[in-house]
C-alpha cells in the first residue's frame, strides 16, 4: 500500500485490525474482562464517557484513542485491583494504566510484522469524548467493545503509515 505520506508496508487495514482487536482482547482477558462483544456506534450518544489516548512517533506516526464509558472504566479498574472501585483518581489512573499496556502490545506487535520501530507517548486523559488534534482528517478506524455489565468502549486509530 503506497501513501502520499509513507512508503509501502505489509500491514493493509484488515491485518491492522486483527493486530489491534487481539491485542485489545488479550488484554482484557488478562484482568479477566471476558466475553466483549462489537455494540453500534449509534449508541454512543448521551453517555458518561471518558477518553485515555496517546500518538505515535518514529517509523510511524498514528493516534491511539480509547474512548468509554466511566462504567467500562470502572470495570477495568475493579479487574486490575481485585476490589471495588469509588474514586474516581483509581479509576483514571487504571484506565491510564490499561491503556498504556495495551499500546505497549500494539506497538510492539506491529514491530513484529513491519520492523519499523516507534514509540508512543505517555497517555493521556479527558473527561468526555476527545479526539486529540492532528493536521489533516479526524477521520479515525474504529472498533467497538460492549463489556459484560453493559459499560461500552471503542477504541480508534489512524490508518498506519510508515514515514520515508
Amino acid at each position: 500500500m503506497e501513501t502520499s505520506h509513507g512508503k509501502e508496508h505489509p500491514l493493509d487495514g484488515e491485518r491492522l485490525y486483527s493486530i489491534i482487536n487481539s491485542q485489545m482482547q488479550k488484554s482484557l482477558r488478562d484482568i479477566g474482562v471476558s466475553e466483549v462483544k462489537c455494540k453500534s456506534r449509534s449508541e454512543f450518544k448521551d453517555m458518561d464517557l471518558c477518553t485515555v489516548y496517546t500518538t505515535t512517533n518514529g517509523a510511524y506516526e498514528i493516534r491511539l484513542v480509547f474512548c468509554a464509558e466511566r462504567t467500562f472504566l470502572n470495570l477495568i479498574a475493579e479487574s486490575m485491583l481485585g476490589e471495588p472501585v469509588t474514586d474516581q483518581e483509581d479509576i483514571k489512573e487504571c484506565a491510564m494504566e490499561f491503556f498504556n499496556v495495551v499500546c505497549g502490545h500494539i506497538v510492539t506487535a506491529i514491530f513484529k510484522e513491519t520492523r519499523s520501530p516507534a514509540r508512543f507517548h505517555c497517555p493521556c486523559f479527558e473527561e468526555g469524548y476527545y479526539l486529540p488534534g492532528r493536521e489533516g482528517t479526524d477521520e479515525m478506524l474504529a472498533y467497538c467493545y460492549l463489556s459484560i455489565q453493559n459499560g461500552t468502549a471503542v477504541f480508534m486509530h489512524d490508518p498506519l503509515t510508515l514515514m520515508s
